[in-house]
């Protein structure tokens, strides 16, 4: 199978100006990529051992099988994607290191695994694959963190026990809840971080476990009417002054 290998001391910068895509099968970084503001599009799986700069770089991921992994570095300065999509009908593929994003996270089609890594997205988190409880599943414990809006019109996430999203609003100062279903169940949230708004753009907002209010403000928008719902067994609302 075809595959981009990165040996160590190498750089592989194919045009910083833009129009340097790349597309290749399975990705495996030992020395530098420097993507700049290029398109990449992996058909496999994806190891970084060295440097992967993603600048302002789109990587797309569009297997139509299952079984592929992202793994190593995945985080920081060495490792951060910037947009990143998966859009791969019947895809599939596990995080098996943290992962974090300069700019969006999006699943168009397929299936992801969080597989209980911490996940970071700069600004959007957006699923419209249409798979309902398939299209983004994020094992057990796992923490999501999400800097502007987080969108599943078609109740495609699953939230194991234990996870935790945050909306910390640190994009501009605004985090929201669009297109949630009222059958998306969320486990923990933590919200309305101090000095942002978190706004709820739905008519009911479902978790099992807290809802953790961090000091900021939390609205329904609009001048509507939002809920916010708990379950029986779960610990109640904590609120932060």
């Amino acid at each position: 199978q075809e595959e981009l290998y990165i040996a160590s001391g190498d750089t592989y910068r194919p045009a910083s100006g833009g129009g340097g895509d790349t597309a290749t099968v399975h990705v495996e970084i030992d020395g530098t990529w420097t993507a700049d503001n290029n398109a990449i599009s992996v058909f496999g799986s994806w190891q970084n051992d060295g440097t992967f700069t993603g600048g302002t770089s789109t990587t797309t991921f569009t297997s139509t099988t299952g079984s592929r992994t992202l793994s190593g570095t995945m985080t920081g300065a060495t490792g951060k994607f910037y947009d990143l999509t998966f859009a791969g009908v019947s895809g599939g593929w596990t995080f098996s290191n943290a992962v974090e994003t300069g700019q969006t996270f999006t699943v168009t089609s397929g299936a992801v695994s969080g597989n209980g890594q911490t996940l970071t997205v700069a600004r959007n988190f957006t699923l419209t694959s249409g798979n309902a409880s398939t299209g983004y599943t994020s094992g057990s414990n796992q923490t999501v963190t999400i800097g502007n809006d987080i969108s599943d019109s078609g109740t495609e996430g699953v939230w194991s026990s234990g996870s935790t999203v945050q909306m910390t609003g640190t994009y501009d100062g605004n985090s929201s809840f669009t297109d949630i279903t009222t059958s998306q169940v969320f486990v923990n949230l933590d919200l309305a971080y101090s000095g942002t708004t978190t706004t709820n753009a739905n008519s009911i907002i479902k978790a099992t476990g807290t809802i953790h209010l961090k000091g900021g403000i939390w609205t329904s928008g609009g001048g509507g009417r939002s809920e916010s719902r708990i379950s029986a067994n779960a610990t109640p609302v904590v609120i932060d002054s």
